[in-house]
């Protein structure tokens, strides 16, 4: 499990709103050759997945990527040892059938 460090977060966010993130319109079709990375925010309950070709089409999206990819690399880490007990406590409560994971007496039931 890992979180996003909440100012890497907060630049990714504030410069999507300033590019019209949610409104911008889709980009030009991908070139032979060209990468195509696929960015999804979700964001107070707007989601949107943009396809970014790579040259970029403007200085706006390559920053947009930059600081995604900042956000990535910069995300702390968590893990038992760095959790506290209540946020262990938390984890495990919001997991359906906790009893029956932790004894192992576990079955994927379909509908």
């Amino acid at each position: 499990m890992s979180q996003i460090d909440p100012t890497s977060w907060s630049a990714l966010l504030e410069h999507a709103r300033s590019i019209d993130f949610f409104e911008r319109p889709e980009p030009v079709l991908a070139r032979p050759g060209d990468r195509i990375i696929h960015l999804r925010l979700t964001v107070d309950g707007r989601s949107r997945e943009l396809a970014i070709n790579d040259p970029y089409e403007t200085p706006d999206l390559a920053r947009l990527v930059s600081l995604v990819r900042r956000a990535l690399n910069d995300r702390q880490v968590v893990t038992p040892e760095t959790m506290s007990d209540e946020m262990i406590a938390r984890l495990v409560a919001s997991m359906p059938n906790t009893e029956e994971l932790r004894t192992g007496r576990w079955s994927w039931e379909q509908d």
